[in-house]
């Protein structure tokens, strides 16, 4: 299955889309942040350029239909609070890898859980995938317990992270 094109996501309270230049400053501030990147394999930005050479390569690998990289954009202040992903497709194109990361004044609050909700919508109906894989540092309990209220199953641990799969099976049973 070929990657489809690229699609801006709305949902209750935020929207999902490209990552925008104005709005450097922002990924800079969560790219930089030490409990955003406190369980992930990733050196914290140190420079604003640091940021904006990231943004340029996700966009750059998003119109090259490589992944799909969307920023999550509060709706009522067009402030980017957060990104989400769906990247490392298999060979098929039938299964690929969630990311998530979400600034900590924001979390706790719902909003990475519109955005799950709407790129696995996204990834089974509209990508058409099998399957939806996580990888997440053992200790990130609010990781796991996101993975786990979308049904995400614990199918294998490595050194430091544990792996949870979702099919869609286990996706259309999701209330």
């Amino acid at each position: 299955m070929k990657i489809k094109e690229f699609a801006k996501v709305t949902c209750n309270r935020i929207y999902l889309d490209i990552l925008k230049k104005e709005h450097n400053y922002d990924l800079f501030l969560l790219r930089s942040n030490e409990d955003v990147v406190k369980y992930v394999d990733k050196l914290k930005d140190k420079t604003e350029k640091e940021s904006l050479l990231f943004l340029n390569k996700i966009n750059k690998g998003v119109f090259d239909k490589k992944w799909f990289y969307w920023g999550i954009y509060l709706k009522t202040k067009n402030k980017l609070i957060g990104t989400v992903c769906l990247w490392q497709f298999n060979k098929n194109r039938t299964e690929a890898e969630i990311g998530f990361e979400l600034h900590p004044n924001f979390q706790g609050k719902g909003y990475m859980s519109e955005a799950i909700n709407s790129i696995l919508n996204f990834a089974f109906n509209h990508l058409k995938l099998n399957k939806v894989i996580g990888y997440t540092h053992s200790k990130n309990k609010r990781s796991i317990q996101l993975l786990k209220k979308y049904h995400f199953k614990l199918t294998n641990t490595n050194k430091e992270n544990d792996i949870y799969t979702l099919t869609k099976s286990q996706f259309n049973t999701i209330p």
